[in-house]
Parts: C-alpha cells; structure tokens; sequence
C-alpha cells in the first residue's frame, strides 16, 4: 500500500473547528470564563490596597489609592466587554466586593445597578447590607 491520502476536506474542517473548541477559541463561555477569572485576579491583587483605603493609609511610591482604583477601572472595562448577562453579572461581583472593602459604597451601588442575575445580586446584598438602599433609599431587592 502506498502513502496515506490527506483526509477528506470535510474531516479537517471538523478537525479545525475541534481545535478551536478545545482552545477555547470561538467558544463564548470559555472567553468570558477567562475574562471572569482575570477580573478576579485583579480584584485579589487590589485587595490589600482597598483595605489601605479604607484605613486611610498610604504607602509606597504607588499608592494604594492609585492602584485600587487603576484595579477597579481595567476590572470594569474588562467586565464591559461581556456580553452575556451572567458573566457580566458575576464579573460585577468581585469588583462591588473590591469597592466595598475600599469603602467606596456609592461605586458598589452604581455597580450593582448593573447586576441582572437576581440571585447574584441578591447574594450581594445579603453580604452587604447597605447597598439595598439607593441614593433614594428605594431598595434594590425584588419584592417576592
């Protein structure tokens, strides 16, 4: 028998598409997974910095201040990129965790304006009371 012949090109389009599945490529779900993760890790880094915050204390030469809030802006444009309501929705929440260590209510609020996910959003607000009240203090918890 003489050497192989190539696949059919209907095999190496199926090949091609497995690949990019498994890569992650072209698979919305594993994309904004990793958006997700990343915000997470932004927010983790920014962690103690938030504390610092919200203790008023500043420390060396890029302040905390600085590097909580550049966390908070590259987690939120980050987050602004998804598209789906549940991903969005629980890439919100490391970061209205981040402003709330920060003892930044007021951003933790606005953010969690844009929670759609009830349950996360209602698990925001179970851990953090004081954002059930609005700046017009009409609570942003659904009426069941």
């Amino acid at each position: 028998m003489g050497s192989r012949e190539s696949p059919h090109p209907a095999d190496r389009e199926r090949q091609g598409n497995r690949e990019t599945q498994l890569s992650g490529m072209g698979n919305p779900a594993i994309h904004d997974t990793g958006i997700v993760l990343k915000i997470k890790e932004l927010c983790l880094a920014a962690h103690e910095s938030a504390t610092n915050v919200a203790a008023g204390k500043q420390t060396g030469v890029d302040s905390d201040l600085q590097h909580y809030r550049r966390c908070i802006v590259e987690s939120i444009q980050l987050a602004d990129t998804l598209q789906n309501e549940f991903f969005r929705s629980a890439a919100l929440q490391p970061i209205i965790e981040l402003c709330m260590k920060g003892g930044d209510v007021d951003d933790a609020r606005a953010l969690l304006k844009h929670v759609k996910v009830t349950f996360i959003r209602n698990k925001m607000i179970d851990a953090f009371p004081e954002l059930s009240l609005s700046a017009s203090a009409a609570p942003l918890r659904e009426v069941s």
